[in-house]
């Protein structure tokens, strides 16, 4: 679906949808467990029906969520002890090939076809022609050296969807809202805490709760047949660049910094997913990990999370959106400085694998 089917609705209902959400959450009894209240938001909107499936939804992305933290902090965890990014991307791949059989290399070239579609994709969608910045795998057998190649190819992708994204990001504009709503504490909060706070999980789930009210609604064309897990990743990945944007506003994080902290972010997401499409569909992976990549980080799941992302930053109160905006604006220059470098050379040159990030 094309990205320009993501209407000016999404925008506004979904606003009033995470507006009305944070509200009720902010004045909502300290006694009442968090599922519940989501559950009961889930019940009242007529997401769905059951009580125990709203239990189970809520539980589903809940699980969602905190996989991807609990593999960013594995990741910060094997840095802090001297360890690369390749290191250990090929360590948890490794160990997803010895769980789940991988016959005739199925998964390595589905891993693959995600990434570079959605680079592919997001060099579509912010330059307006076709050009390949990735390209398949001249060897897709994952033993002996090849496997340092595979992974470094990999993580090439991955660094170059976090800097398209970072780009894409800063098309998004901002949500017309009422600056006169009422300012969010609990917002104000989840932004002025540090990176990963143990906030940032309970800030995620509600906001997944407002999107998938939204989607049930008809207001995410996008979203209409995909998974709780892509739903779920797709917010957290647009309210990580919504925060860290605020933070390089107030200067507590500089450009180059959180580049890398969201080549990590993207990095440890992307073996998450892997992991999450491979426990479901067993040995039958087939197309469905590209499929479940391309979703999450293509051009449509890119720009819905950077709208996410900005509309809580707007109903968190209008300073917070303007910090956003800002913070935005310093690191897409910073980007697209990267972007730019290479985009004469993808261009004019074809069978080479670009990386847009030289660090």
């Amino acid at each position: 679906m094309s990205v320009k089917t993501i209407t000016n609705d999404f925008d506004q209902k979904t606003a009033e949808f995470l507006n009305e959400l944070f509200l009720k959450y902010e004045n909502s009894s300290e006694s009442e467990k968090l599922d519940d209240f989501l559950a009961r938001q889930l019940l009242d909107k007529k997401v769905t029906n059951s009580p125990d499936e709203a239990k189970n939804l809520i539980n589903e992305f809940s699980t969602t969520l905190e996989d991807i933290e609990q593999d960013f902090q594995s990741l910060l965890t094997a840095k802090k002890e001297g360890k690369s990014r390749s290191q250990w991307l090929q360590s948890n791949l490794d160990g997803i090939l010895q769980q789940f059989q991988d016959k005739d290399n199925n998964l390595i070239n589905s891993i693959k076809t995600g990434l570079s579609s959605s680079n592919n994709s997001l060099i579509k969608s912010i330059f307006e022609e076709d050009s390949i910045i990735s390209i398949p795998l001249k060897d897709s057998q994952y033993e002996d050296l090849n496997k340092k190649a595979i992974i470094e190819d990999f993580l090439t992708d991955i660094k170059n969807n976090t800097l398209l994204s970072i780009v894409s990001f800063d098309k998004e504009k901002g949500v017309a809202f009422n600056k006169n709503h009422k300012e969010l504490k609990i917002l104000q909060d989840y932004f002025n805490e540090r990176m990963d706070s143990p906030l940032d999980i309970n800030v995620k789930k509600v906001a997944t709760t407002g999107v998938l009210i939204a989607n049930k609604k008809g207001y995410i064309p996008f979203l209409k047949d995909k998974s709780i897990d892509e739903m779920a990743m797709i917010v957290d990945r647009g309210l990580t660049s919504a925060k860290i944007a605020y933070k390089i506003a107030k200067g507590e994080i500089d450009p180059i910094n959180a580049v890398d902290y969201m080549i990590d972010r993207t990095t440890s997401t992307v073996k998450t997913a892997v992991t999450k499409v491979c426990r479901k569909a067993g040995g039958a992976i087939g197309s469905k990990v590209g499929g479940f990549v391309g979703s999450v980080f293509g051009p449509a799941g890119t720009v819905i999370g950077s709208k996410v992302g900005r509309i809580v930053g707007e109903v968190a109160g209008q300073a917070v959106g303007n910090c956003i905006s800002k913070g935005i604006e310093k690191i897409s220059t910073k980007a697209k400085e990267f972007v730019s470098n290479t985009w004469s050379s993808i261009k004019s040159a074809t069978g080479n694998v670009f990386s847009l990030y030289k660090r």
